[in-house]
């Protein structure tokens, strides 16, 4: 199956701290289906949303290893 991957990085009250959070969407019968994912660290924070990006495509590549070993992740321009 084929994901989409959306960043929703958190910008944090610090104005150089982002947390990593995405979204992994499928199409399944003509219909969307949207999942959230949030770091499971939620103490880890990034200096720069490059970086809490970085860790959101590591994140969604062991959720799709795990869950979809065939899957392939596709992120919009």
């Amino acid at each position: 199956m084929d994901y989409k991957l959306d960043h929703k990085c958190e910008h944090l009250r610090s104005p150089n701290d982002w947390a990593a959070a995405f979204t992994l969407s499928h199409l399944l019968d003509g219909v969307w289906n949207v999942q959230k994912f949030s770091d499971p660290d939620c103490e880890r924070i990034y200096p720069t949303e490059a970086e809490a990006k970085e860790r959101n495509r590591e994140l969604a590549r062991s959720w799709l290893a795990a869950n979809d070993a065939a899957g392939r992740i596709f992120e919009e321009a």
